[in-house]
């Protein structure tokens, strides 16, 4: 199990695995949590930016004011958007096919890459 806030270094983490050569059951574990992790990620950004549209400033146009790569909050509702947000970071992500570390073969994988898989990862044989 993930929080959504570490969905991002959780998809590095299996990028990373993905380059690597690994035994054909570990490659489709991998490519198993990838594809249904990048879904996920999909759904918490499409709720994301449902939430700066509901939250963020907008024009006379009413579309959202951009000002660098940031979407100003309204300030009236700046507290409603961190509660929902905060909410949002803290849903889950789980897997029935979570990366086995027996499935990872022999090869040289770096700690970090096993850290950031976090809840991905299972020790277990």
């Amino acid at each position: 199990m993930l929080k959504n806030a570490e969905l991002g270094r959780a998809i590095e983490a299996l990028r990373s695995l993905a380059a690597e050569r690994l035994p054909v059951i570990g490659a489709l574990r991998v490519r198993k949590v990838t594809r249904a992790l990048a879904e996920h990620i999909a759904d918490v950004e499409g709720v994301r930016k449902e939430l700066l549209d509901r939250f963020g400033q907008k024009d006379a146009d009413g579309k959202l004011i951009v000002e660098g790569n940031q979407i100003p909050l309204i300030p009236e509702t700046m507290l409603e958007f961190q509660v929902e947000f905060a909410a949002l970071m803290a849903g889950e992500f789980t897997t029935e096919y979570p990366v086995r570390v027996s499935d990872l073969g022999k090869g040289d994988i770096a700690p970090q890459v096993l850290i950031d898989l976090g809840g991905l990862l299972d020790e277990g044989d």
